[in-house]
């Protein structure tokens, strides 16, 4: 994936004590959640779609709490180019002002 091939990218977020309960019902193990829930607490994937594509190409939605229908009319407002401003995410604060730095990275 270069700048230049790609025109836009989404990346959509989610609540990280949201998405703890969706992988306890696919059954993941235990590594994989924990390295997941990081990845989603620090922003790992946006942070590369930025970084490979830029920033003016790179749109985020927290899912956390947006119907589907909520998400795709977002998603629609940003390709359409209509003024659509990104979700603000900030896990490691949520995660920082609960005390629950542990229960995430064990490590």
């Amino acid at each position: 994936m270069s700048r230049n091939n790609v025109e836009s990218a989404v990346v959509l977020r989610r609540n990280p004590y949201k998405l703890q309960s969706v992988y306890k019902k696919r059954k993941y193990g235990s590594k994989k959640v924990i390295e997941n829930l990081g990845s989603e607490i620090l922003g790992i994937t946006y942070y590369d779609v930025v970084k490979k594509i830029g920033r003016n190409k790179t749109f985020q939605v927290d899912t956390s709490t947006k119907s589907i229908s909520m998400v795709i009319k977002r998603i629609e407002a940003f390709f359409l180019g209509g003024k659509t401003q990104e979700d603000e995410v900030d896990w490691l604060g949520l995660v920082l002002k609960k005390g629950d730095l542990k229960r995430f990275f064990p490590y």
